[in-house]
């Protein structure tokens, strides 16, 4: 008599990516990115950046406003500043046409640690061109009284 016996395991463990890091790229294409300081005029603007899918990709603008401004603040590590959306040219440029766009239909609540952790349409999913692309404006809570006119509200 032949006997087989066949045995069955099931793992509850789930193995999850990290979220999807942030940059900002400036109009002149530099790349201010997670952990980088504040210049010395305490300002950095850009088109904002994800990292998804082995490259990356940009965010479009619906939905993107103050709170998600914040949070990719916060992302890049510069807490005890300030964010804002910035829709004007000298924030960035728009992304290159072989770019994707990962992100659109941003939902943010202001406690989220990473950009790609607010609500959103899904990755890659989007009804935007890179002319809508978002753009943030990140400043030092110190030098906001100094630099007034520098502020586009």
């Amino acid at each position: 008599m032949n006997t087989t016996l066949t045995m069955t395991t099931t793992s509850t463990s789930t193995t999850s990516l990290p979220p999807a890091p942030v940059r900002l790229v400036q109009l002149s294409g530099d790349v201010f990115n997670v952990g980088d300081p504040l210049p010395d005029d305490g300002f950095v603007s850009g088109r904002v950046e994800v990292f998804y899918n082995g490259h990356w990709g940009t965010v479009c603008k619906d939905g993107f406003g103050g709170v998600a401004a914040q949070v990719v603040c916060n992302e890049l590590g510069l807490e005890g500043a300030w964010g804002r959306f910035d829709s004007s040219a000298l924030a960035g440029m728009p992304g290159s046409e072989d770019q994707t766009i990962w992100i659109d239909d941003i939902d943010c609540q202001g406690d989220e640690t990473h950009l790609s952790l607010c609500g959103n349409a899904g990755w890659g999913i989007n009804n935007c061109w890179h002319s809508e692309d978002a753009k943030a404006l990140k400043g030092s809570l110190e030098r906001v009284s100094l630099s007034r006119d520098r502020l586009l509200f």
